[in-house]
Protein backbone atom coordinates (compact mmCIF):
# COMPACT_ATOMS: atom_id res chain seq x y z
CA UNK A 1 0.00 0.00 0.00
CA UNK A 2 1.76 3.29 -1.31
CA UNK A 3 -1.88 5.63 0.44
CA UNK A 4 -1.46 7.25 -3.09
CA UNK A 5 -4.96 5.99 -4.85
CA UNK A 6 -8.15 6.50 -3.84
CA UNK A 7 -8.79 2.76 -2.95
CA UNK A 8 -6.19 2.81 -0.38
CA UNK A 9 -7.25 6.58 1.07
CA UNK A 10 -10.82 5.46 1.62
CA UNK A 11 -9.32 2.21 3.39
CA UNK A 12 -7.35 3.92 5.44
CA UNK A 13 -10.27 6.46 6.19
CA UNK A 14 -13.04 4.08 7.08
CA UNK A 15 -10.54 1.74 8.95
CA UNK A 16 -9.33 4.88 11.36
CA UNK A 17 -12.88 6.07 12.17
CA UNK A 18 -14.06 1.88 13.36
CA UNK A 19 -10.45 1.74 15.50
CA UNK A 20 -11.49 4.81 16.65
CA UNK A 21 -14.84 4.26 17.86
CA UNK A 22 -13.30 0.92 19.16
CA UNK A 23 -10.67 2.75 21.30
CA UNK A 24 -13.57 5.72 22.53
CA UNK A 25 -16.21 2.78 23.15
CA UNK A 26 -13.81 0.59 25.37
CA UNK A 27 -12.79 4.57 26.97
CA UNK A 28 -16.08 4.77 27.61
CA UNK A 29 -18.15 1.92 29.03
CA UNK A 30 -15.48 0.40 31.05
CA UNK A 31 -14.86 3.47 33.53
CA UNK A 32 -11.67 4.12 32.07
CA UNK A 33 -12.06 7.53 31.95
CA UNK A 34 -12.59 7.97 35.60
CA UNK A 35 -8.47 6.99 35.63
CA UNK A 36 -7.36 8.15 32.20
CA UNK A 37 -3.62 8.58 33.44
CA UNK A 38 -4.10 4.57 34.10
CA UNK A 39 -5.94 3.99 30.76
CA UNK A 40 -3.95 5.88 28.51
CA UNK A 41 -0.59 4.19 30.01
CA UNK A 42 -1.95 0.79 29.55
CA UNK A 43 -3.31 1.12 26.13
CA UNK A 44 0.53 2.49 25.21
CA UNK A 45 1.65 -0.97 27.04
CA UNK A 46 -0.88 -2.49 24.63
CA UNK A 47 0.75 -1.59 21.49
CA UNK A 48 4.00 -1.90 22.61
CA UNK A 49 3.75 -5.86 23.72
CA UNK A 50 1.96 -5.89 20.89
CA UNK A 51 4.06 -4.11 18.47
CA UNK A 52 5.89 -7.07 16.83
CA UNK A 53 2.51 -9.06 16.18
CA UNK A 54 0.93 -5.84 14.35
CA UNK A 55 4.11 -5.20 12.08
CA UNK A 56 4.33 -9.64 11.28
CA UNK A 57 0.38 -9.32 10.36
CA UNK A 58 1.34 -5.91 8.26
CA UNK A 59 4.25 -7.72 6.11
CA UNK A 60 1.97 -10.66 5.80
CA UNK A 61 -0.27 -8.52 4.37
CA UNK A 62 2.17 -7.22 1.77
CA UNK A 63 3.35 -10.34 0.83
CA UNK A 64 -0.31 -11.76 0.09
CA UNK A 65 -0.91 -8.51 -1.51
CA UNK A 66 2.14 -9.05 -3.68
CA UNK A 67 1.53 -12.33 -4.85
CA UNK A 68 -1.73 -11.20 -5.92
CA UNK A 69 -0.56 -8.66 -8.62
Amino acid sequence: MDFNSRKDKVYLVILSVLIGQIIMSIYVYTGLRFNSIYSLTMLFCFIYLNIDFFIDKVSRLKKQEHYLT
